[in-house]
């Protein structure tokens, strides 16, 4: 029977054709003391990835293993293809990667490993990365926040998920398997990490090894804002069942800003809809945006500008009407 690598690399696709490529040697081309194996999940593309994927299979057999969905359900079954992939690895340590991004540096892997090897009490480790928008409409620039710590928790994961997903190496097997309440909601990436973040701490490397692709109709920036802050939302209250609510002041803390920034939108969009005339449906975004944060709209500043767009929409409004109905 072989011997599990060191480092096992995962890799999950979905119609990356003109990607994968990239991705898969960037994983080849690392250089390490240690052996480690590509292992990639393909969520049943359409568009060439697979035939893609295999030639260089066929290349590396010895250093790839290719397994495909046989069906695509949506982005809930392509994260459970990944994750089902990801339980059936033997290394002493997973590394991630999306199909459309790619590492930069050739000892991203080593790197990696030898902290974790001397840092038994760190669960995670991961690096920066530069965003790269395939639209040109922002310059490339880094991924994690200047700011960003050192040394992190699980309490400063429940914040925000600041991990990118193709920047991350953890230790295999600290957790059982997956729970179910994994699969109800997104992002996955983030749920992932909450599970390793229970077992020890973070460490943030300052060095950008990887390139991030944000692409218009990527699974998760192809949703509307408010699409993302429910998600959020949602992923918190999960998050706080599986915690047994010891993290409920810090989770409920962070819901209260995320439900403050969707009355915020819900408030952009009445004033729009206001302005145009469409009063009845400025009504209804108005109404979303005082039960997400009454203290909002309470404020003293924002009413003077709620009536101003009232005002506007219903001269508008007036000015649309025929004069007769107008004069009736």
């Amino acid at each position: 029977m072989n011997k599990p690598p060191l480092v096992d690399v995962l890799i999950s696709t979905y119609n990356h054709r003109n990607f994968i490529g990239q991705a898969i040697e960037s994983v080849l081309a690392q250089e390490t003391d240690f052996e480690y194996r590509l292992s990639i999940a393909d969520d049943c593309s359409d568009d060439g990835t697979c035939e893609i994927i295999y030639e260089y299979a066929n290349r590396h057999p010895e250093r790839m293993t290719v397994m495909i969905s046989p069906q695509r359900v949506g982005l809930q079954s392509q994260e459970r293809f990944s994750i089902k992939v990801m339980e059936q690895l033997g290394g002493k340590y997973i590394a991630l990667l999306d199909g459309d991004d790619y590492w930069t540096s050739k000892h991203k892997l080593q790197k990696q490993v030898d902290f974790l090897e001397q840092h038994p009490d760190f669960a995670i480790c991961f690096h920066n990365a530069t965003i790269v928008y395939e639209q040109k409409e922002k310059s490339p620039h880094d991924m994690v926040s200047p700011a960003q710590k050192e040394i992190t928790t699980l309490e400063d994961l429940l914040k925000e998920n600041f991990i990118p997903t193709s920047a991350v190496m953890f230790r295999n097997r600290l957790f059982g398997s997956i729970p179910a309440w994994f699969y109800r909601g997104l992002p996955g990436d983030w749920f992932l990490h909450i599970l390793n973040a229970q077992h020890g701490k973070i460490r943030y490397f300052d060095d950008v090894m990887a390139v991030y692709r944000q692409q218009p109709e990527g699974a998760w920036s192809g949703l509307q804002p408010e699409q993302q802050v429910y998600h959020i939302l949602d992923a918190y209250r999960l998050i706080d069942a599986h915690l047994n609510y010891e993290y409920h002041k810090t989770c409920s803390r962070y819901m209260q800003e995320f439900k403050r920034s969707l009355s915020y939108i819900y408030l952009r969009k009445f004033h729009t809809g206001a302005r145009s005339g469409h009063l009845g449906e400025a009504a209804r975004w108005l109404f979303r945006a005082i039960s997400h944060d009454p203290k909002r709209i309470a404020d003293f500043h924002q009413f003077p500008r709620i009536l101003k767009s009232c005002v506007l929409g219903t001269m508008r409004m007036m000015r649309r009407r025929p004069p007769s109905e107008a004069a009736g």
